[in-house]
């Protein structure tokens, strides 16, 4: 309309751009109460799903997890409070953890996020605790009672009268990986499979006819927050047991391949079916790779920044990948560039890391 306004080639009259006018206020009013009507409908179906835990019993924990449970707008259902070391708790609405069962947050209780209800007091604690909290592979939030008059707007957002350090800044947290890298991922993988369409089918066949089992083996991960998700390929081994394919590490002279499956790993192709994943939002199309259940527990005791990358989405490739760290290579390399990745991701860098995929496929001396 302003266009219009000060555009001399077309007459119009000033009727129109009062009625315009008009019309987009009242657009605007119906868009806000159509809004809030999904969300108030999302809110009968949802129940609480969001489930989060807090760290801390005291009063500071209590009235965060009331702000939490009554926020109009995203309530969450807090789900447990976890006591911190020699502290006591009464009368709470939730079951209240002990520190040594941490591990239930994520495994029982099933939380998406911990919020850190630390007292001023403890405030020296902070560092302790966060490392404690890495092997949740759940964001941590930290509640910060700074009093009247404190303001402090750096890493710090107010929710719902509610101030939170985000102690943990990742991209995840952003627009344009929540809204941007998912538009990407879903566009790329439905021109991969219109395109591979054919090639996949021929595949299937060939494997069908040349080797008995099922086409396409399917196998638990571990994906985005820890959660465990089935990863589907195009079947590349003789079938054996769950118990042995989800535990024994592959190597170069597996005896199970099959000649086909031998091609099929070299080349990646057996990871083509994992673009279902990607539509189904399981995976990214680049991010770290996903890893077997039992691999993860021993590589989070191994290695001390390893769930760190799970604040990602798992991908189909990754900054690792293209680097030459595929198959028996170093699981502590491979988490020193996946940190890199998540530290500095933007889209380009991900469309740069697409591009390399081809190079490092076709060159890679790693894969089998």
């Amino acid at each position: 309309m302003s266009g219009l306004f000060f555009y001399r080639g077309t007459s119009f009259a000033r009727l129109f751009m009062v009625l315009g006018c008009i019309f987009i206020f009242f657009l605007t009013l119906g868009m806000i109460h159509l809004f809030r009507g999904v969300v108030h409908v999302l809110k009968g179906s949802w129940n609480g799903r969001f489930c989060v835990a807090v760290l801390g019993t005291d009063e500071l924990a209590v009235g965060a997890a009331r702000r939490l449970s009554q926020n109009p707008l995203t309530p969450c259902k807090v789900a447990c409070f976890v006591a911190l070391p020699s502290q006591a708790s009464a009368g709470l609405d939730a079951p209240v953890l002990a520190w040594d069962r941490l591990d239930d947050v994520v495994e029982v209780f099933h939380c998406k996020e911990i919020v850190v209800a630390l007292p001023l007091e403890r405030l020296g604690e902070i560092h302790k605790l966060l490392e404690s909290l890495q092997r949740l592979c759940i964001p941590a939030r930290v509640v910060l009672d700074l009093g009247q008059g404190v303001f402090a707007p750096d890493r710090i957002f107010d929710f719902c009268g509610l101030s939170l350090l985000d102690v943990r800044p990742y991209a995840i947290d952003t627009v344009g990986y929540a809204v941007g890298k998912r538009i990407v991922d879903i566009m790329f993988s439905v021109l991969a499979l219109l395109v591979a369409a054919p090639f996949m089918l021929l595949i299937a066949t060939i494997i069908e006819l040349t080797s008995p089992g099922p086409v396409f083996f399917v196998q638990e991960r571990v994906g985005l927050n820890g959660e465990i998700f089935r990863m589907y390929k195009f079947r590349t081994m003789q079938v054996s047991s769950n118990k042995e394919s989800d535990t024994v590490w592959t190597t170069s002279s597996d005896p199970h391949r099959t000649p086909l499956g031998a091609f099929l790993r070299k080349t990646s192709i057996d990871e083509l079916p994992q673009f279902f994943n990607v539509l189904r939002g399981d995976m990214s199309v680049v991010g770290p790779r996903p890893e077997r259940p039992c691999f993860v527990q021993r590589f989070q005791r191994d290695f001390d920044r390893y769930s760190a990358r799970h604040r990602f989405k798992v991908g189909i490739t990754g900054w690792a990948q293209v680097n030459g760290l595929r198959g028996d290579t170093s699981i502590e390399k491979r988490v020193e560039y996946d940190l890199h990745y998540l530290r500095h991701w933007n889209l380009v860098f991900d469309l740069k890391i697409l591009a390399m995929t081809v190079y490092a496929v076709l060159l890679s001396r790693n894969a089998y």
